[in-house]
């Protein structure tokens, strides 16, 4: 499985993650290619769902049954989704993110890929992907597939029209290229 490498974007977030969660002072700023820069709500992670976004709180009342959380962090949906009652398991790729998701009490996480997950892990009724991990899966066709179909009949989605293979390539390369954040 490919990890995420000491110093990356990936874990300089997740290290801010565990030193909010320790009571330090944390705020991470991240920048775009086009010269965006724009802090980071670290706290929003660790929010009531009171706090969340409506899209948010709507998709936690439409998981039924198993659930994988990919991308899980912290685990905020997934700790929510086990206190109605669910079974969740919670993916990462940051030995970090697992780690705190473990201490606040997720009981079955992992550190993980959507293409290595850990052998044994059945099927799951309900699948989330919140947050910023339209990258996860690496395979560009397959993602831009699935993306393409949950613009078109899902719940909720922030285009009206699915981008393209070509399209999802430019994001992709862009998101990799500026991949630039820092603690601050």
């Amino acid at each position: 499985m490919a990890k995420p490498l000491p110093g990356s974007s990936f874990e300089l977030y997740a290290q801010a993650m565990l030193d909010h969660w320790l009571g330090k002072q944390v705020s991470v700023e991240f920048e775009r290619d086009d010269g965006y820069a724009d802090r980071s709500d670290i706290a929003g992670y660790f929010a009531p769902p009171s706090d969340w976004f409506a899209v948010e709180r709507e998709a936690m009342r439409e998981a039924r049954g198993r659930v994988l959380d990919i991308g899980c962090g912290p685990g905020r949906h997934a700790l929510h989704l086990q206190k109605r009652g669910l079974r969740v398991v919670g993916i990462d790729a940051s030995a970090t993110q697992v780690a705190l998701a473990r201490i606040r009490g997720l009981r079955e996480v992992y550190q993980a890929s959507v293409w290595r997950l850990p052998k044994g892990l059945g099927v799951f009724d309900t699948v989330i992907l919140m947050g910023n991990n339209l990258g996860l899966p690496g395979d560009l066709p397959e993602i831009q597939a699935i993306y393409a179909h949950h613009v078109l009949r899902g719940l909720a989605s922030f285009e009206e029209v699915p981008p393209d293979l070509e399209e999802m390539r430019r994001r992709h390369e862009a998101m990799l290229a500026a991949a630039r954040a820092r603690l601050i």
